[in-house]
């Protein structure tokens, strides 16, 4: 299960197969996947309370009654547990059943105090009880009594936040926060106290998985751990876990950064990546296209421009297959945010990154590191000389074949990598009047002009010819941006400038004379929003 869509993996084949929109799925952020080997149907649930039933051949069934449900607080479907010829959805406010053979809604367990809502996080039904694991306690009922819609039917067993509930080796056991508990005669007793809140709680006939963020750990039939796996920055899947259960013998790892991981339990630092072929990601942060070529980088910062220390790789799709690249611990380069190719190697592009200087890429190859001891690049300029932090974002070529970076928290913004393999460096403080340093996007005009967006100087403007510099703010003579928070940059084949700022787009016409016009005012796009002009 992915954000919008799922994917099904074959066992024997190893074939994955990707349900998506594209099939008839509403796109909408999935919450629970459940299968139903009886009936031969594959049950979605959503964040909006929908569900959608995938029958063999391939029809979807969309059943919206939790998401029209005179109710107005969270709906999401948190888990699905079946039981003879019903489902029981695990929802943000009661248990809700419905009929999987006849496709339609039953009763609702409002199972709180005088019927009110309660987050139902997990079922399990044990020994013909129903056990309820939710925000509120342990919930027990017989599953046989005709009367579970009366709440008084509900026996409150413990009190506390459970996160989920499963059946081993005919035992019941339950986490709640960091702690692993066995339910037996009504009793809560402590199995173990995991360093890292549990995540996921799952059980095949021969293990019990318990998974945290950073680590994994497998229970034997005697209640034994055999497996005590914990990952580290150093690690080539460096993970945060979603899930985690063992089959036959193979444990799998559903990750936020790399689909599912597939190991052999006595080997499992040798994973295989099991997902879809597409991004490895649905968070992208830039995306950059040639020809028949794609990247896609997935770092990030905040609206100050602070890194946030994405551990991200890159995707590229070659024109015919997608190839993902994990991120490598051996550079330690996180927040990678721009991407610019070579114009004389497809093969060949640029990743800049949010702290951590350039990487090279050729084929698909990361081939060199640029940071301040082997390049132009500069680190920020702070008190503790201890803390290393390049920031690096937009960079692009010109047509002499020169590669031009904007280099932020320096004095010297505007780096310039030769063809022949010089640095120059170009201080851009004259211009700016405010110390906020965040830079964004570069470009390249046809007379071969510089512009950056920043996060409070507008857009710097620099040509090396006659070392010439301004910036375009909100003064009505110097640019008339509507703000000089400026988001992202563009020239387009009349060489007029589009810049889109934290309040509205706009265009200059007249970058070719850009240092020798007297008023400089760039003009507002007006976008029609249903017949209605809008700045």
């Amino acid at each position: 299960m992915v954000d919008n869509a799922i994917f099904t993996y074959n066992t024997t084949t190893k074939e994955v197969t990707k349900i998506s929109s594209v099939n008839g799925l509403s796109g909408d952020v999935t919450s629970s996947l459940y299968y139903s080997k009886t009936f031969d149907k594959i049950i979605i649930g959503y964040e909006t309370g929908m569900l959608e039933i995938i029958d063999n051949k391939g029809n979807i069934n969309i059943a919206k009654d939790i998401v029209n449900f005179n109710y107005s607080g969270n709906k999401e479907i948190n888990n699905i547990t079946a039981y003879g010829n019903k489902l029981y959805l695990s929802t943000s406010f009661a248990i809700v059943v419905y009929d999987i053979e006849n496709l339609q809604f039953g009763d609702t367990y409002f199972i709180g105090n005088q019927s009110s809502e309660i987050k139902i996080n997990e079922i399990k039904i044990f020994q013909d009880n129903i056990y309820a694991a939710t925000e509120k306690g342990i919930f027990l009922a017989d599953i046989t009594s005709a009367n579970l819609i009366d709440f008084n039917n509900w026996e409150q067993l413990f009190i506390g936040d459970f996160s989920s509930i499963e059946i081993f080796n005919n035992q019941l056991f339950t986490t709640s926060s960091r702690n692993l508990y066995k339910i037996e005669n009504k009793t809560l007793l402590l199995q173990k106290t995991y360093s890292q809140p549990i995540r996921s709680l799952k059980s095949s006939p021969d293990y019990l998985t318990i998974a945290t963020q950073r680590s994994v750990n497998v229970n034997n039939l005697n209640n034994l751990e055999v497996i005590n796996y914990t990952v580290n920055s150093s690690n080539t899947y460096f993970y945060n876990l979603n899930t985690a259960f063992v089959e036959d013998n193979t444990l799998y790892l559903g990750t936020q950064e790399f689909g599912i991981l597939k190991s052999n339990l006595q080997n499992i630092s040798n994973f295989e990546e099991i997902h879809p072929d597409g991004p490895v990601s649905n968070s992208p942060f830039s995306i950059a296209v040639n020809n028949s070529n794609l990247w896609i980088v997935y770092g990030s910062y905040t609206t100050s421009y602070k890194p946030l220390g994405k551990r991200f790789g890159y995707s590229h799709f070659n024109g015919e297959n997608w190839i993902n690249t994990p991120y490598n611990t051996n550079y330690n380069v996180k927040d990678l945010v721009n991407i610019t190719f070579n114009p004389l190697n497809n093969n060949k592009v640029y990743l800049s990154s949010w702290g951590g200087g350039m990487l090279i890429v050729e084929d698909d190859i990361i081939t060199t590191h640029w940071d301040h001891t082997n390049s132009g690049l500069e680190k920020l300029v702070i008190s503790n000389p201890n803390y290393i932090s390049i920031r690096i974002n937009g960079s692009a070529f010109d047509k002499q074949g020169n590669l031009w970076i904007a280099n932020a928290w320096v004095d010297d913004r505007i780096k310039k990598y030769s063809k022949e393999g010089s640095w120059s460096s170009f201080d851009m403080s004259p211009v700016i009047s405010n110390p906020a340093f965040g830079l964004n996007e570069l470009i390249i005009d046809k007379t071969n002009t510089i512009w950056i967006g920043s996060r409070r100087n507008g857009v710097l403007v620099f040509n090396e010819n006659g070392n010439k510099k301004l910036a375009l703010t909100t003064e009505q003579t110097k640019g008339a941006l509507p703000d000089l928070n400026v988001k992202t940059v563009k020239v387009d084949g009349k060489n007029r400038i589009w810049i889109g700022t934290k309040k509205g787009l706009v265009v200059y016409y007249n970058a070719t004379n850009i240092f020798n016009a007297t008023i400089i005012k760039a003009e507002p796009v007006i976008i029609l929003d249903d017949g209605i002009p809008k700045k």
